[in-house]
């Protein structure tokens, strides 16, 4: 199995979980942040969701994810509470993931060898090195979800 499969493969793991990690989480405390400085569920959702656009745009896709301002890495919350529904950010996000995981397993190795626009902590300034990290970035924040929902008092999803 290449290198770029394993990858691959793990977005399409994380495809899978994010919904099952947040299945049966109310409205109300996917908007919970705890010690009212933490992320929220709903928050950490929608940057997961941003985080794939952005690498959806690094691999050569045409793709913009509406409420990206709202979910940015050190976004302030916003004081109106106008976040989209965890519904609606996991619709969007399941509709990126298909178009991710297909770009991902066509990549060439001239593809994941090209330099990136953006350097990674660790990694090579190339497009296997971004994939890389966020593939990483990706499964720290799913982490936090089953903290989350620990916190919160749901059944952990597994661990």
């Amino acid at each position: 199995m290449k290198s770029s499969a394993i990858t691959t493969a793990q977005f399409k793991l994380g495809t899978a979980l994010l919904p099952l990690l947040v299945k049966g989480i109310t409205e109300e405390h996917t908007m919970v942040r705890p010690g009212d400085i933490g992320n929220s569920i709903n928050f950490i959702v929608g940057h997961v969701t941003a985080t794939r656009f952005s690498l959806a745009r690094t691999i050569g896709l045409d793709a913009q994810f509406e409420w990206a301002p709202l979910y940015s890495r050190g976004a302030k919350v916003d004081p109106s509470g106008k976040y989209p529904s965890l519904g609606e950010v996991l619709d969007v996000w399941q509709r990126i993931s298909v178009k991710l995981e297909e770009r991902l397993d066509n990549m060439t190795e001239d593809d994941l060898s090209t330099e990136s626009a953006v350097e990674y902590p660790g990694m090579e300034k190339t497009i296997r090195g971004a994939i890389g990290f966020l593939a990483f970035h990706e499964s720290y924040h799913l982490g936090q979800l089953q903290y989350l929902r620990r916190l919160l008092g749901y059944n952990p999803l597994f661990g």
